[in-house]
Formats: structure tokens, C-alpha cells, sequence
């Protein structure tokens, strides 16, 4: 049987787990989420064929519901002269000090070189003189002329959000603490989406949800500004924000009121709203990326979600490589959804997704 590449598993996640991805370059990408066990386990998606997500491919093991920011990094910091294809990913341990682990080693071979058994991954140079959120913080890493950026919650009653970062090869440091809209202030627990426009200098945009339920954005291009709200969101819905190669325009997709995937398309220009038709698990995490798709150089975005339906038809889980382990008594897991929308094109998304305005 054909396996359905709109649908995957996250086998072993429980409800509230954590969720994020990286490219790899074309149609390729890398998932990670929490399992039951606090691991961190891998999920791979290379020419067409999903691999990992098993018990063997437990990366690490992580604070009870630590978030995860997942990113690709071109790194040059082992050898200067030659610039490595790698993963970046940031977790919390027990204390909610911040983790960073690492892998380095370009694109070849890719799949089989990141698996856990390979010894691959190390820890990066966080360490507890570092950084420490709060106990229900999330996290979003973005990265630009070679800096990395982590922004998280801090500690405390206000629920302030700030950055910790890294410049080029030079140490961690604690960065500003972003600005408050006027009048609120971020909701404790709020999801945290992170996005550069600019690969070569400092324009960043992080989006976040406040006490009001409204999303708010932040942007830094040299000094942190904040202005109003933007749209209403589910109160504690997960967030992902993207941005196309073809255009300015920022694309952030959330949990609408009544718990729909919905997409709001801005910055320049006013924000549009364009929901779509999966009803999210409440609370779920919110993963995306843009990439081009190999095969026709189509701009592609996919994301990452739970669906409110914790099962699928037999039919539609026997499309998928995981979820032919549940008919066969292994496991039962928590299904995942992997919507590849191709933009230009009239097909929406593959796979039972569910936005109209291909054009825009």
C-alpha cells in the first residue's frame, strides 16, 4: 500500500507533548517531539519514506513537557573554512535550565547519520550559568548573519519574555527582555514563534499570546518594538510562523476560538485571517517550515499539529507506516498530521487540509 505522506504518527506522545521541525533541504525534514517517558524521540521524512519515531530513536531524555525549538544551522565554528549543514534543537532539563543539543555532518546519508544509535548528537555549550524560564515556558530559536536567538519566558509573575544569545562563535549571553504591549501582558505558557525575513542582518519578528487572548508581535532590527494586538487566538494555542521566499509577507498559522487551524497572513500590510478546517487538539504545539519541493521547485509549507481525533479510519492509518503498528497491536499512538500546502497550484493541501486562498 502506497504510504500517504500528508499523514504520519507520533508514536508514544502523550496529549500535551511537545513538537518541533527542521529542514534537511528539499522535500526533507526532521521531526521531534516528547514521548510518555520524557524522551525526545526523531522522526525523519527523506525522498518520501518516514523512518524513526520508535523507542530506538529516543535522542534524550528532557524536563516532564519541556518545549522544543528545532532549527537547520550552517555552522563553521569546528572548521572555519567550511560551513557544515547541521540541527540545532533547545530543550529544558529538570532545574528549567535551557539545553541545547546539537549535530553536525551536512546532508548525506542524513537519515541514517542522526539516528540515536549513532552517537551523533552532543550537548552544546548552554549550561546552568546560562539561562532559566520559567516551569511552563515554551520556546522559539531563530537565527540571522550567524547569530542564534532563543526567546523563552522568564520566571516570575509578569510572564516577561526575553532573548539568550549567541553570536557567531562567541559565548552565550542573556539578552533584552522584550517589550509588554500596553495594557496586558504575555499569557503564562504562551506559545513563542520566532521568525527572520533577513538571512544577512537583524530583522526579527517573534509573535506570542497575551492575557487578552490576542497574538502580539514583537520585531527586532537593532532594538526590540512591540505594537497591538494582531488577531484573537483558542487561549493557549500553539503558534508557527513562516515566512515564503517569494514574498515579504509573514504567515502565522494558530488555533482559531473555536480550535481551527486558521492562518494569518501580514507584516507588511494589514493582517488577513483565512481559516482553515482541522479542528487542533486543544493546545496542541504548532510546528512549520517552507522549503521547495524537489520534484516540480514548488514552494511548499508544512506543519505540524495534532488533530482534535486522537485515531483515523482504518483505512487512512494503514496509508501510514506507524499507524499499521496500531492495527497490529504494538502500540497506540497519538496521530500527528503533516500537511504539505503547495502554493501556485490548485490542489490546496494534500492530504484532507484546508486552505482556499492558494493565490494569496
Amino acid at each position: 500500500m502506497a504510504e500517504d505522506e500528508s499523514m504520519t504518527t507520533c508514536e508514544g506522545m502523550p496529549p500535551d507533548g511537545s513538537i518541533a521541525i527542521a529542514n534537511w533541504g528539499g522535500d526533507n525534514s526532521a521531526i521531534y517531539y516528547t514521548d510518555t517517558s520524557y524522551g525526545v524521540r526523531q522522526r525523519t521524512y527523506d525522498q518520501g519514506i518516514w523512518d524513526g519515531g520508535t523507542t530506538s530513536d529516543i535522542i534524550f531524555t528532557a524536563k516532564t513537557s519541556t518545549p522544543l525549538a528545532a532549527m537547520q544551522w550552517f555552522t563553521n565554528k569546528d572548521s572555519p573554512a567550511n560551513y557544515t549543514n547541521s540541527i540545532r534543537f533547545y530543550h529544558l532539563d529538570q532545574m528549567c535550565y535551557m539545553k541545547e543539543m546539537c549535530w553536525n555532518g551536512g546532508t548525506s546519508g542524513w537519515t541514517t547519520a542522526t539516528k540515536a544509535s549513532k552517537g551523533g548528537w552532543f550537548s552544546g555549550e548552554l549550561d546552568e550559568t546560562s539561562a532559566v524560564t520559567a516551569g511552563n515556558s515554551k520556546m522559539a530559536s531563530v537565527s540571522y548573519a550567524g547569530c542564534l536567538r532563543v526567546i523563552y519566558q522568564e520566571p516570575g509573575p509578569d510572564g516577561y519574555l526575553r532573548e539568550h544569545c549567541r553570536n557567531h562563535t562567541e559565548p552565550w549571553f542573556v539578552g533584552k527582555r522584550l517589550p509588554c504591549p500596553a495594557g496586558t501582558r504575555p499569557y503564562s505558557g504562551t506559545a513563542i514563534a520566532a521568525v527572520s525575513r533577513n538571512p544577512s542582518a537583524p530583522e526579527v519578528f517573534v509573535f506570542f499570546q497575551c492575557e487578552d487572548s490576542n497574538v502580539y508581535m514583537a520585531k527586532y532590527n537593532g532594538a526590540w518594538s512591540v505594537g497591538g494586538p494582531l488577531f484573537k487566538a483558542q487561549r493557549g494555542s500553539g503558534l508557527a510562523a513562516v515566512i515564503r521566499p517569494s514574498e515579504n509577507a509573514i504567515q502565522v498559522f494558530c488555533a482559531n476560538e473555536y480550535g481551527t487551524l486558521t492562518k494569518h497572513k501580514g507584516e507588511p500590510g494589514e493582517w488577513k485571517t483565512t481559516p482553515g478546517t482541522q479542528v487542533l487538539l486543544e493546545n496542541t504545539a504548532i510546528a512549520g517550515r517552507v522549503y521547495k519541493r524537489k520534484a516540480d521547485d514548488k514552494e511548499m509549507v508544512a506543519l505540524v499539529f495534532v488533530l482534535k481525533t486522537t485515531g483515523l479510519s482504518q483505512s487512512a492509518a494503514c496509508r501510514t507506516e506507524q499507524g499499521r503498528r496500531v492495527f497490529e497491536g504494538r502500540n497506540v499512538p497519538h496521530f500527528l498530521n503533516l500537511t504539505h500546502k503547495a502554493y501556485h497550484s490548485e490542489d490546496g493541501f494534500v492530504g484532507g487540509g484546508g486552505f482556499d486562498d492558494d493565490d494569496d
